[in-house]
């Protein structure tokens, strides 16, 4: 995946100057995918933490949602303080 999408951030690299605008179908279909990347970054970096991987899956859910970054970041730091105190 990650030399997908290596290969696909050199091809917008070069396609830049071409293009003043996206195509609307590839923007769709990319709009969201940030935050799920950086979450599976996050994943990934942390280990096999069960407390961490359940509070970035809830941060998710707001984010997905259209919700601001602020409402994620709050409700994924509720799970791990709540998890981590129990």
């Amino acid at each position: 995946m990650t030399l997908g999408l290596a290969v696909v951030t050199w091809a917008f690299r070069g396609l830049g100057p071409a293009l003043r605008r996206l195509p609307d179908p590839i923007v769709r279909r990319t709009r969201g995918l940030a935050p799920f990347l950086l979450a599976a970054l996050v994943t990934s970096e942390v280990g096999d933490d069960g407390v961490t991987a359940a509070a970035v899956a809830v941060a998710a859910v707001p984010i997905a949602l259209g919700a601001p970054p602020l409402v994620a970041v709050l409700a994924g730091a509720a799970v791990a303080a709540g998890l981590r105190a129990w």
